[in-house]
């Protein structure tokens, strides 16, 4: 790959405006470079590329995940669950739903 001369762009912003710039790419756990570029190419992320939504959104789902493959593995090896294991499986799980949902709702 051959290296590309890397060229300077200079804009104007208010104040106001700057400041929401620094705080957005702070957020964002990238460089104010890299936000920048980014966001001017309409290049979208991805939900694991922005480090404050990632860690607890993956570690959540994570949970869910084995919650419902210990459900899966006890019912395609015939055992059944107890009415209050299911139960307590179902409010964890809504509990994550909700967690999930208040993260999101944090981020927008």
């Amino acid at each position: 790959m051959r290296n590309e001369t890397k060229k300077q762009i200079i804009f104007r912003a208010t104040e106001s405006e700057a400041q929401q710039i620094k705080e957005n790419a702070a957020a964002s756990g990238f460089s104010m470079q890299h936000f920048l570029l980014n966001a001017a190419l309409k290049k979208e992320y991805s939900l694991a590329e922005v480090k404050g939504f990632a860690v607890p959104v993956i570690a959540e789902l994570h949970r869910v995940g084995n919650n419902l493959n210990q459900i899966a593995h006890r019912e395609n090896i015939g055992k059944k669950w107890s009415k209050s294991d299911l139960i307590m499986n179902i409010e964890r799980i809504e509990e994550i739903c909700q967690y999930l949902k208040s993260l999101t709702a944090a981020q927008l």
